[in-house]
């Protein structure tokens, strides 16, 4: 997902200063983002794997987890909840062996707390629709806050401990990118550092 909540507005200033370069997006898991770096198949990737032996990760951002739910439930009635309270309803993410959820279950597992998903699915726009039909509520990132709000769904900061996740450039550590691969990543990186409106 972050290849449309991330990557638009850097591609259109790429594509403005270098208009012979084509861009190709591959919008797929994260999974499939580590396979394709594998294979040779993109120059780069991105995520929040963390590196791995023939797998680089370069951090780029950070964010931080959200609660996300409708208005009318009843923890969106506080500024914040705590994870021991998300602890003690039923959550929709993603499964086991995705990147997120496994910095997330590792970082609460030093704080002794185990989430309980009820469902589970791969696609963050479908932990979103299922949150907007009311089947339960979802801890994301913040980057999902605005698609979040888009379909009427409210999201509450999650405390004690602020828990962050980084998401990084993924690069294959056998190969060096190409010189406009080079340049992209540059401006992706540069794009990062600077503050979002």
């Amino acid at each position: 997902l972050q290849a449309g909540l991330l990557m638009p507005r850097v591609i259109k200033d790429f594509c403005d200063e270098f208009p012979g370069i084509r861009i190709d997006v591959h919008d797929v898991t994260e999974y499939e983002v580590i396979e394709k770096l594998r294979a040779g198949d993109v120059d780069f990737g991105l995520g929040s794997a963390l590196a791995m032996q023939d797998i680089v990760a370069r951090p780029l951002t950070t964010d931080t987890f959200v609660a996300v739910m409708p208005a009318g439930h009843p923890l969106a009635q506080q500024p914040a909840v705590t994870w021991r309270e998300l602890a003690d309803v039923p959550l929709i993410g993603p499964p086991p062996g995705n990147a997120v959820r496994e910095q997330l279950d590792m970082a609460l597992s030093r704080q002794g707390i185990t989430l309980r998903r009820s469902h589970e699915v791969i696609l963050p726009l479908t932990i979103l629709g299922m949150v907007e039909g009311g089947l339960g509520i979802a801890v994301m990132t913040s980057a999902m806050s605005r698609l979040a709000q888009a379909l009427g769904l409210v999201t509450r900061d999650v405390a004690d401990p602020v828990i962050r996740r980084e998401m990084s450039l993924l690069f294959h550590a056998d190969r060096t990118l190409s010189p406009a691969a080079e340049a992209f990543s540059d401006r992706l990186r540069h794009h990062c550092r600077e503050p979002q409106a």
